[in-house]
């Protein structure tokens, strides 16, 4: 029938070790062959903030784009519903650092980066105030 949703290629089912965690913080740990993002939760039961890490998953550069493409879907949808979310300014992304003169006279694109790095945060910024 034509109304019959398309059958996925390939089963799905959880390991045995599934497990469902919560995350409040996540860090970036790029290599040249794949991206970890180690996920945590903050805990100010002492007072002071730490952050608790629990869980790193890396993924290929390939699965990392195509995860950013389906996370902005995600939020998306959810701003469509409910309107833009807001975050606090102690959240958002801080400025880039600037490198070195030696990092930057080693590497030829860096400049570019952390200028593209800047206009990216800029550009979040405007969609979350």
């Amino acid at each position: 029938m034509a109304d019959e949703a398309p059958k996925p290629p390939f089963d799905v089912k959880r390991h045995e070790n599934f497990e469902y965690w919560y995350s409040n913080n996540f860090q970036f740990q790029p290599t040249e062959s794949d991206l970890t993002i180690i996920f945590g939760q903050v805990d100010t039961t002492s007072g002071k903030p730490v952050i608790e890490q629990h869980t790193a998953m890396t993924l290929t550069w390939e699965q990392a784009k195509l995860l950013a493409h389906f996370l902005r879907v995600q939020v998306a949808g959810r701003e469509m519903l409910y309107g833009r979310l807001q975050i606090p300014p102690p959240l958002w992304p801080s400025e880039p650092v600037q490198p070195t003169a030696d990092f930057m006279a080693q590497n030829p694109q860096a400049e570019g980066i952390i200028e593209l790095f800047r206009r990216m945060r800029e550009e979040f910024i405007a969609t979350i105030r």
